[in-house]
């Protein structure tokens, strides 16, 4: 539980053990597959052991790790009639897998994840290699971690951009956002 002070916490504990059955774990460590830590001025997720996980059920733990999650010169197309096509349903859990991460503690994964996504229709050896290109990404940030901070100034911040109609299939745009609010992103 976050509160502003020990007795809102006390509080609003009393409350919910008068109306549900509560059992007090101690501090929280570990949500969902994510590590928590608390300080006195921040809170830190990390999904180290997730990303651990990730690696060794899709074969790229002694992978080399790369510092972009995509090639800026890749340009990713749908399937072509002559295209190879890929083993859907693996590069649907690497995606799945994926989305996942950039929920919890790696939105910089968000456009790529999202980019590739796209194909899980179709997949073809041509977006497995992107796929495979983000796990050889997270293999080289698995110790970074995402830290919201307390800060004084309740500030709220957006971006925003866009790619405008980018897509060679459709010609569509595919746009992306970050809020922040007090300098910790919330969206």
């Amino acid at each position: 539980m976050f509160g502003p002070t020990r007795s809102a916490r006390s509080a609003l504990k009393i409350a919910l053990k008068s109306e549900f059955q509560v059992t007090e774990l101690g501090t929280l460590n570990w949500l969902l597959g994510i590590q928590i830590e608390c300080h006195s001025d921040s809170v830190t997720l990390s999904q180290q052991a997730y990303i651990d996980k990730l690696l060794s059920r899709f074969g790229m733990t002694s992978c080399n790790p790369v510092t972009l999650p995509s090639d800026p010169n890749s340009k990713l197309r749908k399937f072509q009639d002559g295209d190879n096509i890929a083993d859907a349903t693996l590069y649907q859990q690497k995606i799945g897998s994926l989305i996942y991460l950039v929920i919890g503690t790696c939105p910089d994964l968000a456009f790529t994840v999202s980019l590739l996504s796209q194909y899980s229709s179709q997949p073809t050896n041509i977006h497995m290699g992107p796929a495979k290109r983000i796990l050889q990404y997270i293999k080289g940030t698995r110790d970074k971690f995402l830290t919201d901070t307390k800060c004084s100034a309740l500030s709220l911040a957006g971006f925003a951009d866009a790619d405008f109609a980018n897509d060679k299939d459709d010609r569509k745009s595919i746009s992306g956002h970050i809020f922040q609010l007090a300098m910790n992103t919330i969206s």
